[in-house]
């Protein structure tokens, strides 16, 4: 898989979830300057130490598990310019130029991210439930607290609309924050502002873009809807990503989503009430 997410069971994405774009957000966009309360000397030193790390530790590890497999060569390994990021290129029989999925994995390293609060929650690749000959690995990972998943996804989605930049695979935040909305994850999350707080408090320090207030999403002025403008690009994502089957499951059309979104938005702002929003889910099959 290209990342793990947790989302609300039944409503998860496909495990062919495509690649990261470098036009996506938040930690994946640079900021724009280094935090402010970090010195340049320290900022440059910890980027070294990861790039240096990703180089000399991860990429040769991951070289030599896939010549363990027999790729014989037909795998690539490739490093962002920051030496932060591992793509993993894979041969595929199931990709072709035009996909909207990319043969790659995606390895995010850094420091900028915070990893509480967590969960402990079990994984297991979605294929192993159609074959009975082959055993898949599992595993029990570290996952953040999918309370936090829904403010994270809320402010991230607040920054795309004030930078008025959704071309690429971004729909599925909008998605994601649908699901947790209706969910009991996103009912939880809706009644522990705190957690906002900390997240807005956060990326006010790492993750900070000209032109956005991060101090709004505490005033009852989070941003979830994009300008009408903004729309065709974002519609166009989303239902290419529908195409693509990478969502399992039931799938609400474009115009529905957004009118789930429009719900959300006054609710989360304190101009509407969590209890009235619709029960139950409103997703539906294409």
């Amino acid at each position: 898989i290209s990342r793990i997410e947790i989302t609300p069971q039944g409503d998860r994405r496909s495990h062919h979830q495509p690649p990261i774009q470098a036009h996506d957000l938040e930690s994946e966009i640079r900021p724009e300057r280094n935090p402010p309360h970090e010195s340049e000397t320290d900022a440059a030193g910890i980027r070294a130490r990861v790039a240096d790390y990703v180089r000399d530790v991860v990429a040769p590890f991951v070289d030599e598990a896939a010549q363990r497999l027999g790729m014989d060569g037909t795998h690539d390994i490739r490093l962002s310019e920051d030496g932060e990021t591992l793509y993993f290129v894979y041969p595929s029989v199931a990709v072709d130029a035009g996909s909207y999925f990319k043969n790659e994995v995606l390895l995010e390293f850094g420091g900028r991210n915070v990893i509480s609060p967590n969960e402990r929650r079990p994984v297991a690749a979605d294929i192993a439930g159609f074959t009975q000959d082959l055993e898949f690995p599992s595993a029990t990972v570290t996952v953040l607290d999918p309370k936090r998943t829904f403010w994270e996804k809320a402010t991230l989605i607040h920054v795309a609309c004030h930078r008025r930049r959704l071309a690429g695979r971004l729909s599925r935040h909008w998605f994601d924050l649908a699901c947790l909305a209706d969910h009991e994850i996103g009912r939880a999350a809706l009644g522990e502002r705190t957690l906002l707080g900390e997240v807005v408090k956060h990326k006010k320090v790492f993750f900070r873009y000209g032109g956005v207030s991060y101090d709004r999403c505490l005033e009852g002025e989070l941003r979830l809807v994009p300008d009408e403008d903004q729309i065709p690009d974002l519609q166009a994502d989303y239902e290419a990503m529908c195409n693509a089957d990478a969502i399992r499951g039931d799938v609400l059309e474009f115009n529905a989503l957004m009118e789930r979104i429009r719900l959300l938005e006054p609710d989360i702002n304190g101009r509407g009430l969590s209890d009235d929003l619709p029960e139950p889910s409103p997703f539906r099959r294409r």
